[in-house]
C-alpha cells in the first residue's frame, strides 16, 4: 500500500482534486437552479407587488382628481346658480379656458346632457354616436363619477373622462343634468408622484393601454419603441412568443386586476407589470410596464450575480490548477520517460525502452524467428573501480558502436547496466548467430590496445530463442538470456556465449518452486535436521556431532539437497530464518535429550555470513541459549572461511561475543 501511495500519490491528489471540484460544481449549480427558480418566483412576487403598488396609486389619483377637482368645476359653474342658460354657457367656457396653477389641469374638453341628450359649449347637438359609450352610459349618473380612459382621435389625446350630475340638491341646474369633463390622462397621472414619469424610469416601457392593448399614452420611452395607438398585446405576442402568457394579460386588465408575469424579451429574463383600474359602469384600462428583472428583484439579482460570478471564476481557478497540474505532471512524466528511456552517459535505450521497442518488432514479425542476446564484459567492476567512470564511459561507447552496427532490419539494442548489453537479433540457426556474435567480439577485442598492460576486455553473454515459447514477454527473455550467461562457463578465450535451455529451464523451474514454497515449507516443518556424528577413531568413540538440513518434499517424497536451496536462500535472505530454525531446533533436542537422561555430546551448527551479520545475531543465539539452559561449551558455531577474508576484523569481534557466552567457535 505504501508503495501503491508512493507512486502515484499524484494521480490519486490529482483523482481528488477533480472529484471534490466537480462536486462543489455540480452542487453550486443544483442550489443556483434552486435560487434561480427562486429568484423568478420572488421576482414575480415582487412585480405583483409593484404593480399592485402601481393601481393603488393611480386609483388614488383618479379619485383624488374625481373628489376635488371635479368638485372645484362643479362649484365654479352652479356657485353662485347661473341667471340663465347663456350665462351657464359662459360659465362652462371659462371653467374649459381656465389655465389657474392650482387646478394642475392645462385642458379641459366640457359638453354637458339635458334630458337625455348631450350638447356642446355653444348649446348644439353632440353627436352620439362619435361619444365615448362608457361616457354616453353615465349620462344619468347621481355621483361624479370616472367613465373610464379613452384615447380621442379629434383631440389627438389619451383622456380620462368625469361625468357630474347636476341634479344634486345643492347643486340642482335648470339647464343640465350632467356635465362631461374630459382630462389629459397625463394630468391625471402626474398627481401621484409614484406615477410620475420618473417612476418609470428605470423600465424598458411604461405605457397606458385600454383592455385592448391599444397604447393611450406613452408614460415612459425606454428602449421597446412602442408608440401610441401600438397595440401592446400583439407587440409581445410576436416577441416573446407566449401566445398564453400575453392573453392572461388582456385578461388581467380586462377584470381591473393587478398582475405580473415573468417572460424572455429580446434574449433578456423581464417582468411586465399590469396595474389595472376598472371604475364603476367604465371600461377598464391599465398601466403597463415591462423591467428587467434585475431591476425589480435588484438586491436578489445582485446577489445572484455574485453567487454566480464566484462559482464561476472558481470553476475557472480549479480548472486552471487541473489543467496547469496535468501539463506539469505530463511533462514531468515525459521528462522521467525521457530519462528512464535513455542511459545519460552513452546515449543508449534502457532497459524499459528496450522491452517495448522489442514488444513492437515482435509483434510486427510475428512469422520470424529471433534471438534475445544479453553481451556482458569479465571483470566490469574491477575496470571500473581501477581505470575510473571516464575510461569505463569510453569503453562502453565503443560497444554501443560496435552493437549498432551490428544491427540490422528490425534488430534493437538497449544497455541495462554494469556494462551489460541486450539485443533482440535475427535468428535462423546457430551459425548464423555464432558468426555475428564472434564478429562484434573480435572487433571489440582491439579496444584493448587503449587499455593499460594487464586489462583485456573480454565478452561473453547468454541467448534465448524466442521460439522456445517458454514465455511470450520481453522482460522474460530478458532474464532467461541473462540466466544462461550467468551459467558460462568460460574457456581460456574470449566470445563465449551460452543458449538457454532445457536443464537452465528445470534449474529455473526449481528456482521460482523454492521462492515460492519456502515459507510454507518452514510453516510445515518440511526442513527436517540431522546429526552427523564426529568420531574418534583414535579412541573409538564419538567426540560430537554437525546438524545439517534437508528439505522434505512431501509432494515428490524425497529431500532436496542444501547445495539446491542454500544458495538461492543466501542470495535472497532467506538463510537468515533457516538458520534459526536450525539453531533452535538443535537447542530444543539437547533441552528434550537432557529432561530424558539420553547420552549426549556437542553440537555444530553452521551459520551463513548474511545471518552472522545481522545486527541481534548474538543476542539471539545467546538468548535461545539461555533459553534451553545448554550448558556453555556444548554448542559450537560454524562460519566458512570466506567470512574470514571478506570481513575478518567482523568475525573476530562476533567470535569474542560468543565465546563469552559460553559458545565454541
Amino acid at each position: 500500500m505504501k508503495e501503491f501511495w508512493t507512486k502515484h500519490y499524484r494521480a490519486v491528489l490529482l483523482v481528488a482534486i477533480v472529484i471534490v471540484s466537480v462536486t462543489l460544481i455540480v452542487t453550486c449549480a443544483v442550489l443556483l437552479s434552486e435560487y434561480a427558480d427562486d429568484q423568478e418566483r420572488q421576482t414575480g412576487e415582487m412585480g405583483v407587488l409593484h404593480s399592485s403598488e402601481t393601481a393603488a396609486h393611480l386609483k388614488a389619483a383618479v379619485a383624488t382628481y374625481q373628489q376635488t377637482k371635479i368638485d372645484s368645476l362643479i362649484l365654479s359653474l352652479m356657485a353662485p346658480e347661473p341667471e340663465n342658460l347663456d350665462d351657464f354657457l359662459d360659465r362652462v367656457r371659462d371653467v374649459r379656458e381656465n389655465t389657474e396653477e392650482d387646478m394642475q389641469v392645462k385642458y379641459k374638453y366640457v359638453r354637458f346632457f339635458k334630458d337625455g341628450e348631450e350638447f356642446n359649449l355653444d348649446g348644439t347637438a353632440f353627436e352620439k354616436a362619435t361619444e365615448y359609450r362608457a361616457v354616453y352610459n353615465l349620462k344619468d349618473t347621481d355621483s361624479i363619477v370616472c367613465a373610464g380612459v379613452f384615447y380621442d382621435y379629434r383631440y389627438q389625446l389619451a383622456l380620462v373622462a368625469y361625468v357630474a350630475p347636476l341634479k344634486m340638491k345643492e347643486y340642482r341646474s335648470p339647464y343640465a343634468d350632467s356635465v362631461v369633463f374630459l382630462v389629459p390622462l397625463a394630468d391625471v397621472v402626474v398627481l401621484s408622484d409614484q406615477l410620475s414619469d420618473a417612476s418609470f424610469s428605470d423600465s424598458r416601457l411604461a405605457v397606458a393601454i385600454s383592455q385592448e392593448g391599444e397604447a393611450l399614452q406613452i408614460l415612459h420611452d425606454g428602449d421597446i419603441g412602442i408608440v401610441q395607438h401600438n397595440n401592446i398585446f400583439e407587440y409581445l405576442r410576436s416577441n416573446i412568443n407566449d401566445k398564453e402568457t400575453v392573453d392572461q394579460m388582456q385578461l388581467t386588465v380586462s377584470a381591473g386586476r393587478s398582475d405580473a408575469f415573468t417572460v424572455n424579451l429580446d434574449g433578456e429574463s423581464c417582468v411586465v407589470t399590469v396595474s389595472g383600474l376598472r371604475a364603476e359602469n367604465a371600461d377598464p384600462f391599465a398601466v403597463l410596464a415591462i423591467y428587467r428583472s434585475e431591476v425589480i428583484y435588484s438586491s436578489g439579482s445582485d446577489l445572484f450575480t455574485t453567487v454566480l460570478s464566484t462559482v464561476v471564476i472558481l470553476a475557472i481557478i480549479l480548472f486552471v490548477v487541473i489543467l496547469a497540474n496535468i501539463i506539469s505532471h505530463r511533462l514531468t512524466v515525459r521528462k522521467m520517460q525521457a530519462a528512464t528511456d535513455t542511459n545519460e552517459h552513452i546515449g543508449c535505450a534502457t532497459r524499459s525502452k528496450f522491452v517495448r521497442v522489442a514488444e513492437d518488432i515482435l509483434a510486427r514479425n510475428r512469422a520470424t524467428s529471433f534471438a534475445m542476446v544479453v553481451i556482458d564484459m569479465k571483470h566490469f567492476d574491477y575496470i571500473t573501480e581501477h581505470l575510473g567512470a571516464e575510461s569505463v564511459t569510453a569503453m562502453l561507447l565503443h560497444l554501443k558502436l560496435l552493437y549498432t552496427r551490428l544491427l540490422k532490419i528490425d534488430e534493437t539494442l538497449g544497455y541495462i547496466g554494469s556494462g551489460r548489453f541486450v539485443l533482440l537479433l535475427h535468428y535462423r540457426d546457430t551459425d548464423v548467430l555464432a558468426g555475428r556474435l564472434r564478429t562484434v567480439a573480435a572487433l571489440a577485442s582491439n579496444y584493448n590496445e587503449r587499455f593499460p598492460v594487464g586489462y583485456h576486455l573480454s565478452l561473453y553473454g547468454g541467448i534465448y530463442q524466442t521460439d522456445r515459447k517458454l514465455t511470450g514477454s520481453v522482460d522474460k527473455m530478458i532474464d532467461l538470456a541473462i540466466d544462461a550467461e550467468e551459467a558460462t562457463n568460460f574457456p581460456n578465450d574470449f566470445g563465449s556465449f551460452r543458449y538457454y535451455n532445457e536443464q537452465l529451464h528445470t534449474s529455473n523451474v526449481q528456482r521460482e518452486y523454492i521462492e515460492v514454497h519456502m515459507e510454507s515449507a518452514l510453516q510445515n516443518n518440511e526442513f527436517q535436521v540431522f546429526y552427523q556424528p564426529k568420531y574418534n577413531i583414535a579412541n573409538d568413540r564419538p567426540d560430537g556431532c554437525e546438524a545439517l538440513v534437508r528439505w522434505y518434499n512431501p509432494e515428490k517424497d524425497e529431500y532436496m539437497q542444501p547445495g539446491v536451496f542454500l544458495p538461492l536462500f543466501e542470495a535472497n535472505r532467506f538463510v537468515v530464518k533457516l538458520d534459526r530454525f536450525v539453531y533452535e531446533t538443535v537447542c530444543q533436542y539437547i533441552r528434550d535429550a537432557t529432561d530424558h537422561g539420553q547420552d549426549l555430546y556437542p553440537v555444530s551448527v553452521n551459520v551463513s555470513r548474511i545471518s552472522a551479520m545481522e545486527n541481534d545475531f548474538v543476542p539471539y543465539y545467546v538468548s535461545i541459549k539461555k533459553k534451553h539452559m545448554i550448558a556453555d561449551g556444548f554448542l559450537t558455531i560454524e562460519f566458512t572461511e570466506s567470512f574470514a577474508y571478506e570481513d575478518y576484523d567482523k568475525l573476530r569481534e562476533i567470535v569474542n561475543l560468543l565465546h563469552q557466552n559460553g559458545f565454541k567457535c
